[in-house]
């Protein structure tokens, strides 16, 4: 008996912590998967840019001005504000 209430406190960790942590993790994974060329999307230091070019699996050249473009980390993307018409 003196072990439910640790077996419930556990239970609600998991529901209220771990378990929505590991679904925005898998969706961060999916949208980082899915960029393509043109998309417009917002790096973890706030800035807004173009997908110019997909380099590798962990790596994108990003297009912040025209004529500035700059090479980024994948997972440095939060978000993806809009997608292009495919």
């Amino acid at each position: 008996m003196s072990m439910l209430p640790i077996l419930l406190i556990l239970v609600v960790f998991y529901f209220m912590v771990i378990r929505p942590q590991n679904q925005r993790l898998i969706a961060h994974r999916n949208m980082i998967g899915a960029l393509q060329k043109g998309d417009k999307v917002v790096t973890a230091g706030g800035l807004l840019a173009t997908v110019k070019k997909i380099v590798s699996d962990d790596e994108v050249v990003l297009e912040l001005a025209d004529g500035v473009q700059v090479h980024a980390v994948r997972s440095t993307i939060m978000t993806v504000r809009s997608k292009t018409a495919e």
